[in-house]
């Protein structure tokens, strides 16, 4: 199977809790994806996020529609949520969100564990397509959570790692 993973740390001038529980409300996801994503959440949805939670997005790129469902599988307030796709564009994924408390606020970190469908053309559409996309997708994510938390605190920065095999 063909695994990638994709990481993003940063620090946010909050709590721990106020990290947290910005992210367990589904309805602040949509606003952090790019407008070419075109993102929206099925609604009904869980209000708060719990463990055992289905959350359903619909997708766009291009011309294609996709709904995506994941499952909340780890919820431990105020440290982690990890959600798992159940129905999507992935053979798999798994994301995990970590909060952990640092000198200035909270070092949050992102992590995307994921695998390709299509055996040899899904490791093509990766390195055409996927990769770099979602790298603009984390990216974008990534400068939204800072405009919505605020500028980082003196020293405060941010980590991306590349998509890995």
């Amino acid at each position: 199977m063909n695994s990638y993973s994709l990481e993003r740390k940063q620090v946010l001038p909050v709590s721990p809790t106020e990290a947290f529980e910005f992210f367990q409300d589904p309805s602040n996801l949509a606003p952090l994806a790019p407008p070419w994503l075109r993102l929206r959440l099925v609604e009904p949805f869980p209000k708060p996020l719990r463990k055992g939670a289905l959350v359903e997005y619909r997708i766009r790129i291009f011309r294609l529609r996709m709904h995506w469902v994941v499952l909340t599988t780890e919820f431990d307030h105020p440290n982690r949520i990890q959600d798992e796709q159940v129905r999507g564009p992935f053979k798999s994924w798994k994301a995990t969100r970590e909060f952990r408390r640092v000198k200035d606020g909270t070092e949050m970190a992102e992590t995307a564990r994921y695998s390709m469908r299509f055996s040899i053309l899904g490791v093509l559409l990766h390195a055409i397509f996927v990769g770099p996309r979602l790298h603009r997708v984390f990216d974008y994510r990534t400068e939204r959570i800072q405009a919505a938390f605020g500028p980082p605190p003196s020293g405060g920065k941010t980590e991306q790692t590349k998509a890995q095999r």
